[in-house]
């Protein structure tokens, strides 16, 4: 079997050492890029938790606003009567 020019000559349990070291990389890379894509996807989901929380505060800030914005009518119409 010819595998390749570089690799035809050399013995069969370094050639087998080089592979194994070979798939430990593929696999620490691909264990690698695992974390960060769980690490991505956990930043996202903080990210998309924080915008909510802002949103909602948002709305409960303006509720607040037009809440007084509408008492100070009201007691200035009743003051305006008195």
């Amino acid at each position: 079997i010819l595998l390749h020019p570089h690799i035809d000559g050399i013995s069969l349990p370094v050639r087998k050492a080089f592979m194994s070291a070979t798939q430990g990389r593929s696999e620490a890379v691909l264990d690698r890029n695992q974390r960060r894509e769980a690490e991505i996807k956990e930043a996202l989901k903080q990210e998309a938790a924080r915008h909510a929380a802002a949103v909602k505060n948002m709305h409960r800030l303006r509720a607040l606003r037009l809440a007084q914005d509408e008492k100070a009518k009201t007691d200035a119409k009743i003051k305006s009567k008195a």
